[in-house]
């Protein structure tokens, strides 16, 4: 007998054995080119989702709020504060900006030790950025927020609040400002955005939280409000609003 018939004869007797083989290893095969299918769809859908992150980043704005007093030759003092909402990212449209201007209270209330109370209020004051001026543009400087010598009538006030707080006897008293601001805009792929930052007088503004925001509104909407012009400093102090502790040292 050949090789070959010899050959021949292993082949027919073990048919059903490599026919077996065979099938798996194209099933091997098969399911191989699947993995490497669903890898390649892996990575082009990873790629794909990188890209829309970059679009996105790219689509929205980034903003600089920055807070800037201007020096009065005349009167040799910074009298004018301003807001400018500058945009180095991507384009806004639709913009529109509007400022909140507080005065922060603390303090202690006139009277005795056990009757004292504890002050720890944000006043909403009307007409100190009363001006707003808007640029057109998408990018670069947007608006600014600006009030005639608002600076110094906040710094009037303020000396007439401590003056009388101080011949009222107050144990504790303090004021000063906070100032934030709310941007609305569509971006560059048409989507709505609304945000609100707290302004520092010196260095980059900080975007707050919506439930922050909606403190600030809260306090904003539903508080009484003085005019920055007509402030007087008697009734500003009889109408603040104690914190709820009487006999409080103040906040540790």
């Amino acid at each position: 007998m050949s090789r070959w018939e010899a050959f021949k004869g292993i082949l027919e007797r073990n048919e059903i054995f490599f026919k077996t083989i065979a099938s798996v290893s194209i099933s091997a095969a098969a399911l191989l080119v699947a993995v490497l299918q669903w890898n390649t769809a892996r990575e082009a859908s990873s790629l794909a989702d990188m890209q829309a992150r970059i679009a996105e980043a790219n689509a929205l704005p980034q903003f600089e709020i920055t807070q800037q007093q201007k020096f009065n030759d005349d009167t040799k003092t910074y009298d004018n504060t301003a807001i400018t909402i500058n945009n180095v990212g991507g384009p806004v449209y639709e913009l529109s900006s509007r400022a909140y201007y507080f005065y922060l209270v603390r303090g202690q209330k006139p009277g005795n030790d056990a009757s004292r109370e504890w002050i720890d209020q944000q006043v909403p004051v009307l007409g100190y950025y009363d001006t707003q001026a808007v640029s057109g543009a998408s990018k670069g400087v947007l608006t600014t927020h600006m009030g005639y010598n608002n600076n110094a009538k906040t710094r009037s006030n303020f000396d007439e609040l401590r003056k009388l707080a101080t011949q009222q006897s107050w144990s504790v008293f303090t004021v000063e400002h906070q100032v934030y601001v709310g941007i609305s805009y569509a971006d560059l792929l048409g989507r709505k955005h609304q945000e609100y930052f707290e302004v520092a007088d010196v260095g980059p503004s900080r975007r707050i939280s919506s439930s922050e925001a909606q403190k600030v509104l809260m306090l904003w909407n539903d508080g009484k409000r003085y005019e920055l012009d007509k402030l007087k400093a008697d009734v500003f102090l009889s109408e603040l609003i104690p914190s709820g502790a009487k006999g409080k040292k103040g906040p540790n």
